[in-house]
C-alpha cells in the first residue's frame, strides 16, 4: 500500500486502501506500520485534513478500530523522522497487537 508523508511529530506517514477499508499509518517511534480494519473513507479523509494528525488519531481511531502490527521500520528511518519533526502535538502510543492474532480487538 502506498503510504505518503505527513506532517507529525508522532507519525510518519499514512496510507489507505478504499476498496478494504484498511488505514495504515507508519508510526516515528516505536519502528512500526499497522494496519487499521473497516475504516471508513469520511475517517482517512478528516484524518489527512485534520490540523492534528496526532490528535485526530488518538480521538477517533486508535481504540476505535481492529489492528494489527504489519512489519518494522529501519532505525535509520526513525531517525530521520526524529530530526524532521517540529509540530507538538500529544504523544501518540499504539496498542500492541496480540501476537497470535490479525487484528486486535479494542
Amino acid at each position: 500500500m502506498q503510504r505518503w508523508p505527513v506532517e507529525s511529530s508522532q507519525i510518519a506517514s499514512v496510507g489507505y486502501d478504499a476498496a478494504n477499508q484498511v488505514l495504515e499509518i507508519e508510526f516515528k517511534r516505536g519502528n512500526a506500520i499497522y494496519h487499521y480494519a473497516q475504516v471508513p473513507p469520511e475517517i482517512h479523509e478528516e484524518l489527512m485534513a485534520a490540523k492534528s494528525i496526532g490528535k485526530f488519531f488518538n480521538a477517533e481511531i486508535r481504540d476505535k478500530f481492529q489492528f494489527h502490527k504489519l512489519e518494522e521500520v529501519h532505525a535509520s528511518d526513525e531517525a530521520k523522522a526524529d530530526e524532521e519533526s517540529g509540530d507538538e502535538e500529544e504523544g501518540i502510543t499504539p496498542r500492541t497487537a496480540h501476537p497470535d492474532s490479525g487484528f486486535s480487538e479494542v
